[in-house]
């Protein structure tokens, strides 16, 4: 059964901010899982605050987007904000580093499905959004939750090897279902 997680653009004027996951030292949106007993809303605030050390205020829905293919599957729930407080900071374990990118100058290393989430957030998208982004890699190898979940407590070198494998060259597919 495929989980929910949530992520949110945080926009500073014409700035957006990046959490590098220590995992496999990319960028993404800030987020993560929906604990028992939080709204997806209140996930997203609390992400936000975990990840980057930064206290945020959500303003819109943007859009559900379904991640299917080579990783377990997940429905991320994407809102967009603005900060209100707190003090940039990494989170040990998740974060290695943490700043905002002018919006027409993101890293190259981006997560896959992040550069169409941050798309529809900047053009004003406002929870009017359904996406199916279908994950595939030139190793055609699929992991499940455990699988991952394994690599993920490897030794940094050895965990950046193995998603260099698995994840050699990321293709993401977009379909939008409503929007």
């Amino acid at each position: 059964m495929a989980e929910a997680a949530v992520s949110m653009v945080v926009l500073d004027g014409d700035k957006i901010l990046l959490a590098k996951r220590d995992d496999i030292e990319m960028w993404t949106l800030p987020g993560g899982g929906v604990d028992a007993g939080e709204s997806v809303a209140q996930a997203a605030v609390r992400e936000v605050k975990e990840e980057t050390g930064l206290d945020v205020r959500i303003d819109t829905l943007v859009g559900v987007y379904s991640r299917i293919g080579v990783l377990p599957d997940v429905h991320i729930i994407v809102f967009s904000g603005e900060t209100i407080g707190g003090k940039i900071k990494c989170q040990p374990g998740e974060t290695i580093d943490v700043k905002f990118f002018p919006i027409d100058d993101l890293p190259e290393n981006l997560v896959p499905g992040s550069p169409q989430r941050i798309k529809d957030a900047i053009v004003g998208k406002s929870g009017s959004v359904a996406v199916k982004q279908i994950l595939t890699t030139s190793s055609r190898l699929e992991l499940s939750k455990e699988e991952l979940t394994n690599i993920q407590k490897q030794p940094r070198e050895k965990r950046i090897e193995m998603f260099g494998r698995y994840f050699g060259d990321p293709k993401m597919e977009i379909e939008v279902e409503v929007g």
